[in-house]
């Protein structure tokens, strides 16, 4: 119904399920293509979190394709 009333939230909702089923399965070649459907709703929140993303990109995708982390460290 939200969706209905609101379509641009669809494409948000749509963006952060895609996001978490990414991380869930580890599916790092889906990261490209999610980053570019991001961008493309032009948010500067959502412009920000991507721009993080492309910052530290070689530790992002260790983060989806490994178990452990350093956080301990």
């Amino acid at each position: 119904m939200i969706c209905r009333e609101y379509p641009f939230f669809e494409k948000i909702y749509k963006i952060t399920w895609e996001f978490k089923s990414m991380l869930t399965d580890k599916n790092i070649d889906a990261l490209d293509k999610l980053m570019e459907g991001a961008k493309n709703l032009n948010i500067p929140e959502i412009n920000s979190f991507i721009n993080g993303i492309e910052r530290d990109m070689e530790a992002v995708r260790n983060a989806i394709k490994y178990e452990y982390s350093n956080g301990l460290v």
